[in-house]
């Protein structure tokens, strides 16, 4: 009796694995009945999927807030804003102001030691400039960063209203 009960089991399973596997006939049969979950046809063509920009915090917009705190624990923002600087000084990246204008070496550390807005210690948000690329064999995703908006946070009334940009990091190698 215990074969007769696990030839049902397979039966069963590869009835159930086969019904899994037939492919819908529309885009509206993909949707699951419980709108758990929307299947959509994978691209598998590749390619580039465009350039994309955002920001990113380097620290907590409200420094009382003790969850934010935890966000970045273990985030080392000291050394990636170094790094950034560092690839300007090492002539891997060159630096304009947020319109394009070029920025020349003297100027970026000067301001860095004269002016508290350009202080490394004050970047709070770096806005990403990326061309993201995919190959749906391997399911991966390349970025390749084409420049880096450096940011200072702007509050009013001890609110976190926007990232004022400092200037913009363009990578040449």
């Amino acid at each position: 009796m215990t074969n007769a009960k696990n030839l049902a089991a397979v039966a069963i399973s590869a009835m159930a694995l086969v019904a899994c596997n037939q492919k819908p006939d529309t885009a509206a049969e993909s949707v699951s009945t419980d709108n758990v979950a929307t299947m959509a046809a994978p691209d598998t063509t590749g390619g580039n999927a465009g350039v994309i920009t955002y920001w990113v915090d380097l620290m907590p917009k409200d420094p009382t807030d003790p969850f934010a705190h935890e966000l970045f624990d273990g985030f080392n923002r000291e050394a990636l804003v170094d790094w950034l600087y560092n690839a300007v000084y090492m002539n891997h990246a060159i630096v304009t102001d947020e319109d394009g204008n070029p920025l020349d070496l003297e100027t970026i550390r000067e301001r860095e030691v004269s002016d508290p807005r350009y202080a490394k210690s004050n970047v709070a948000g770096l806005r990403f400039t990326e061309e993201w690329t995919f190959d749906p064999a391997t399911h991966a995703i390349n970025k390749k960063v084409k420049e880096v908006l450096v940011g200072h946070s702007y509050y009013q009334d001890s609110v976190f209203v926007a990232y004022v940009p400092d200037f913009k990091f363009v990578f040449t190698k």
